[in-house]
């Protein structure tokens, strides 16, 4: 798993730069990831899935109420393999670049 999570955040991190998560965690199965503007967790989320790719928004994991936030939950131990992770990764970072 540490090699998955490695893979991730240095393509999130070299796509993305560095502030977009929130931690480099030590352990675990997912990352949270704050989207480029202009997109918030919950449209990312969508335009992540239009591109084949599961994440969850972030607001999920908020009581109702409370301000939405922009990020969305990565996991890096849900792809099959570490091949399909790094495509995974690579479709969500062409949603940087609008294709």
């Amino acid at each position: 798993l540490a090699h998955r999570r490695d893979l991730a955040i240095a393509i999130l991190t070299r796509h993305f730069g560095s502030d977009a998560l929130h931690s480099h965690p030590t352990g675990g199965y997912h990352l949270w990831f704050s989207p480029p503007a202009p997109h918030d967790g919950i449209s990312f989320a969508q335009a992540a899935t239009t591109a084949g790719v599961a994440v969850t928004p972030g607001a999920n994991y908020y009581p109702l109420g409370h301000s939405t936030p922009s990020h969305v939950r990565i996991s890096y131990v849900a792809a099959p393999n570490e091949a399909e992770l790094e495509r995974g990764l690579i479709r969500l970072t062409r949603l940087k670049q609008g294709v």
